[in-house]
């Protein structure tokens, strides 16, 4: 209660204090009731992490903290703010009754509260109109397609807002936005194939690997995207040979070029390439 009140104290700095050691205190009984719930004797928990009560204590905390935190999320000193929002994220769906005052806060320069929103999971559902406006603005709509990806098929009501992402200037953000497409609705995420068909050609490899990868997965008979992935199963980087091959396998690509691609990365010098090939020749 003390600390509740010290939240009004008219110097910044000593908010940023006080909210610090609330989020401190909120982390030690997100630890000390993890380990209750998995068996741990409660006298043990009590020596090791100061706590009486984890969950009378936890619930005085969802009923009076968690709206004081969240309207600490639009105090006038930034380092508050973020405080504020690290403390809701130890919450995690927990800290839905700051939902609403965690979406303003990612209209703020630095996007406080997006990751404590992230840890919402289910609760975030109710919320879609609210994350579909963060995507009109190119200030926000990043971190909206976080929040989506988040949710996975259950964004899918907010698919028709996403998709208007596809039109974005940069080639990394159209990319990305396909690949959350697939992630919520692999159907609906059909209308970026010709979004990605022209960034086969990028002039960055980077771009190419990214869009054929994405395309691939999106469009498992597209010709174009295998014969780019394919290019790159002799990539300098391993990863990108890694991806390739494993992206193709999973799309049943069994022509003599794949086969033969296999069989020469028995000998490559990464294990895990070698250890892939193998899992396909098996196949």
């Amino acid at each position: 209660q003390a600390l509740a009140a010290a939240t009004t104290l008219a110097s910044p700095e000593h908010r940023r204090h006080v909210v610090r050691a609330i989020g401190s205190r909120l982390y030690t009984l997100t630890i000390a009731r993890q380990m209750l719930q998995r068996g741990a004797e409660p006298e043990y928990v009590m020596q090791m992490e100061r706590v009486a009560d984890a969950e009378g204590e936890y619930r005085l905390v969802i009923e009076q903290m968690v709206p004081i935190l969240g309207g600490l999320l639009t105090d006038p000193d930034e380092w508050v703010r973020i405080a504020a929002a690290e403390a809701l994220g130890h919450l995690g769906p927990d800290a839905k009754g700051a939902a609403l005052a965690l979406l303003k806060g990612c209209t703020s320069s630095h996007g406080e509260g997006c990751n404590a929103l992230e840890k919402l999971g289910d609760e975030l559902v109710p919320h879609l109109p609210q994350i579909a406006e963060l995507l009109q603005d190119p200030e926000t709509a990043h971190r909206a397609v976080n929040l989506l990806a988040s949710l996975k098929q259950k964004a899918q009501p907010a698919l028709p807002a996403l998709a208007k992402r596809l039109e974005a200037p940069s080639a990394d953000d159209r990319i990305y936005t396909a690949k959350v497409m697939w992630d919520i609705d692999p159907a609906g995420a059909r209308q970026a194939i010709p979004v990605l068909r022209p960034l086969l050609r990028h002039e960055f490899p980077r771009i190419q690997f990214e869009a054929a990868l994405t395309l691939c997965r999106i469009a498992p008979e597209d010709a174009d995207a295998r014969a780019t992935l394919l290019r790159f199963v002799e990539d300098e980087e391993w990863s990108r040979r890694y991806q390739a091959i494993g992206q193709l396998d999973a799309v049943g690509e069994s022509s003599v070029e794949f086969q033969a691609v296999a069989l020469e990365g028995l000998s490559d010098p990464e294990p895990a390439v070698r250890r892939l090939c193998a899992e396909v020749l098996g196949k």
